[in-house]
């Protein structure tokens, strides 16, 4: 009697290999079977993108210098620092920026307690509930987004997008920027294999969902940070307006 079967990967016997940039193999240079170790040699690519991709490393070297003067209160770190740190990360960056004060909070537990916190003190919220500055007294913190626009014409409006994926594939223990000279982005790592990728930045009111490219484009710089990623899997997605001046500084009355 014959019986359906189904042939599989063995995943506990199987690393998946990926290049840094598209191509075609021209020369396998490891034969089936043979023992290999990290950074030995498996096959030659020949790529249309190798140029691009050497452009865009001195791009990001200069944009790392110049954000590096910029800033203060970090560590700079050589490729051994970063392994140490983050040993999903070994081998595969030169240098970075190591600031240790720095963290991330999930905003959705953070609203939640923040409110518990204000009831504790005696405060009071109203959901549902329009108001704007003039009636209330004391002191006022307007955070009534693109609504304050009664107040200060000069709001403009500035669209993020994030993608929210899961795998095993990668661990990451601490928030990472990667300065990509084309897709800028950040990797916040949440519990159970869950990774936060974002922001696009676009000058924009539109609130609707994220764009195709902007998707590719979060995934691509995604996939540069860690090739791991490959295999993620897409929860969901985010996007939210945030109010900005021109002077990109919050404004007090």
């Amino acid at each position: 009697t014959a019986v359906p079967g189904h042939l599989a990967w063995n995943e506990d016997a199987t690393a998946r290999v990926f290049a840094p940039f598209a191509g075609r193999v021209v020369r396998l240079v490891a034969d089936a079977g043979a023992r290999v170790h990290a950074g030995d040699t498996l096959a030659l690519i020949s790529s249309a993108e190798f140029g691009q991709a050497e452009a865009d490393a001195r791009r990001a070297r200069a944009d790392f210098d110049r954000f590096a003067k910029l800033t203060s209160d970090y560590e700079r770190l050589d490729g051994d620092g970063i392994a140490k740190l983050e040993p999903s990360l070994d081998g595969r960056f030169k240098g970075a920026l190591f600031f240790a004060g720095e963290g991330h909070v999930e905003p959705r537990l953070v609203l939640a307690r923040l409110h518990e916190r204000l009831i504790e003190a005696g405060g009071t919220i109203h959901f549902e509930s329009e108001r704007t500055p003039e009636d209330l007294g004391g002191l006022v913190i307007d955070c009534r987004g693109l609504a304050a626009r009664d107040k200060a014409p000069e709001l403009r409006g500035v669209k993020g997008e994030m993608v929210v994926i899961k795998t095993a594939e990668v661990t990451l223990s601490r928030p990472v920027r990667l300065m990509h000279p084309r897709w800028p982005l950040y990797v916040i790592p949440r519990p159970d294999g869950v990774f936060g990728i974002g922001a696009s930045s676009i000058e924009s009111d539109d609130g609707s969902e994220i764009s195709l490219r902007s998707t590719l484009e979060l995934l691509s710089a995604a996939y540069a940070l860690h090739a791991g990623f490959a295999e993620a899997r897409i929860l969901h997605t985010k996007v939210g307006l945030r109010p900005a001046l021109p002077s990109h500084r919050p404004e007090i009355e």
